[in-house]
């Protein structure tokens, strides 16, 4: 009978304190979060972001036409081996 009493009341405590271990390290992980962004973080100025946007989008379209050509000719290269077998 103690047995079960000393595992009962350890089983009880158990998840009581890993949740309290649990939730001050979640705390403190959104709290040096919360100061890394505001104070250690370095922002983009408005206009540098502006042109590493067009920058991106500039070398998203070059890639972009870039695959849209080489599916028209593999395209148009199998149109010809299946014209040229059927």
């Amino acid at each position: 009978m103690i047995w079960v009493r000393i595992l009962v009341s350890v089983q009880q405590t158990i998840p009581k304190f890993l949740n309290q271990i649990f939730m001050a390290s979640f705390g403190k992980y959104v709290q040096e979060s919360y100061d890394e962004l505001l104070h250690k973080v370095s922002w983009p100025t408005w206009s540098k972001l502006q042109s590493t946007t067009i920058v991106v989008i500039v070398a998203l379209a070059i890639t972009t036409a870039l695959i849209f050509g080489m599916d028209a000719a593999s395209e148009n290269v199998m149109k010809l081996i299946y014209g040229l077998a059927g």
